[in-house]
């Protein structure tokens, strides 16, 4: 993430055998201090256990990122380094003199670099370069929640996240981070937008990138044998990347719930569908109970991979993120049968792609795109 390997800072292939240095993967590939450089800050190599924080600058200080934001949850995370003052703040830090407990009990190091709090470095901060924006999280689990679209792609084996988004105020922040990063910037610096101002993170010796070790080998343990990190055609089939084709793997074990047999359920789609453009998909339902109330109809386009590439929307310009969409309530007549339109688009060319239905966790149908 910051633009090198640890250890690895001069040449990036250290280590690796000759196939994978000429694997196509690491061509063009170069060590340097990216993140640093143009957005002034650093992912340090501290890793914290299992941790809520309350460490948190005002609204003020913030953009009004932090506006009801009162604690936010870290489970095997890490810190961010203040590089550039003039161009990155952190907005929340670690609770202040953390015990030697707060590390994380497979910290390679002594986990713990500065006693915690400010002087720990920010757990969360921003960038403001120019007219762009960014934010940084030290830990996935703040943003995840549990449900997983893929598979790993070394062995195939579901993955397994939790709903961090749920914990503390984590959704509160991530939306207030969503809702900043939506305005136009002003281009004004932080300093000339009022804002105080931090220091530079005091780092360690070994924190500069060219005297940065690896305490330990990698990887963590042997990958199956076959798997290959560098070559997408040994990827298992439902993985993010994987050139086998395949369903999508299951959200819930019922994803693959044959349909009803008395159900039918088709779409009509317009032939020429072009890239970020809307267009209506019409949903014909036939077949179910004579006046049946259908909750939780639930509709995606995705790619090989089960990659989803739809948005929908039931209101004009209001489109959900790409995956699976809530669709209104709708009532069966008399004869079981119900029409519903939704307004979409997609991310990428339809070809090759399959769009479904669901009603719950079961699935109506499965319908290839030609």
């Amino acid at each position: 993430m910051n633009g090198y390997r640890r250890g690895a800072y001069e040449d990036m292939s250290k280590g690796m055998n000759a196939e994978e240095k000429s694997s196509t993967a690491m061509q063009g590939v170069k060590s340097s201090d990216w993140l640093s450089t143009n957005f002034g800050v650093r992912f340090r190599y501290n890793a914290l256990g299992d941790l809520n924080t309350s460490n948190i600058v005002s609204s003020k200080e913030s953009f009004g990122i932090t506006e009801g934001v009162k604690s936010v949850s870290m489970h095997a995370g890490s810190t961010l380094a203040i590089t550039n003052p003039e161009k990155a703040k952190g907005i929340v830090y670690t609770p202040e003199q953390l015990p030697a407990k707060s590390k994380w009990s497979h910290a390679v190091d002594q986990g713990i670099y500065n006693g915690g709090g400010k002087a720990e470095g920010p757990y969360v901060a921003i960038s403001k370069v120019g007219k762009g924006k960014a934010a940084f999280i030290g830990d996935s689990s703040l943003v995840e929640d549990s449900s997983p679209k893929y598979v790993r792609e070394d062995n195939g084996e579901k993955k397994k996240t939790y709903d961090g988004f749920k914990e503390q105020d984590n959704g509160k922040l991530l939306n207030n981070i969503t809702a900043w990063m939506s305005k136009d910037n002003d281009g004004k610096s932080l300093k000339a937008s009022g804002l105080t101002l931090d220091t530079k993170t005091k780092l360690l010796d070994f924190e500069r990138p060219e005297l940065s070790t690896e305490p330990e080998k990698e990887p963590w343990s042997q990958p199956p044998s076959g798997y290959k990190w560098y070559d997408p055609t040994t990827f298992k089939a439902g993985s993010y990347g994987s050139e086998k084709g395949t369903d999508p793997q299951p959200n819930t074990p019922d994803d693959h719930t044959p349909p009803n047999q008395t159900e039918k359920v088709s779409f009509d789609i317009p032939q020429n569908v072009s890239v970020n453009e809307p267009f209506e998909v019409t949903i014909h339902l036939k077949g179910f109970e004579a006046n049946q109330t259908l909750e939780n109809l639930r509709v995606g386009i995705y790619k090989e991979g089960g990659r989803q590439i739809g948005q929908f929307s039931s209101k004009d310009n209001d489109y959900n993120p790409p995956g699976y969409s809530t669709l209104p309530t709708v009532k069966a007549d008399e004869n079981g049968n119900a029409t519903i339109k939704v307004n979409a688009k997609v991310l990428e060319s339809m070809e090759g792609s399959k769009i479904r239905l669901k009603l719950g966790d079961k699935t109506l149908i499965t319908t290839d795109f030609k």
